[in-house]
């Protein structure tokens, strides 16, 4: 993936792959079903920064960075497949 050129603020589109998993018990077969859209997330936000390997967005802000933020999400950048 690229580097992510936004600043605080900025609107940012995220598609990103998310982990996933099963409580009960599937066979082998089942387990290693996985189509190319499994788990696909698509997120509209808010860039609030970068942090240990970790994209952070949040879906409500207020207009000035030192004052609060909600809706916030942590997503793994090695998890990310496209952000703009």
């Amino acid at each position: 993936m690229k580097k992510i050129r936004k600043k605080w603020g900025d609107k940012i589109y995220v598609e990103w792959r998310d982990a996933n998993s099963e409580s009960g018990w599937v066979t082998y077969d089942d387990a290693m079903k996985i189509t190319k859209d499994d788990y696909l997330c698509k997120t509209n936000a808010f860039y609030i920064g970068e942090s240990g390997g970790f994209l952070i967005v949040a879906h409500t802000i207020t207009t000035k960075q030192e004052f609060d933020i909600t809706g916030v999400q942590r997503i793994p950048l090695t998890w990310i497949i496209k952000a703009v």
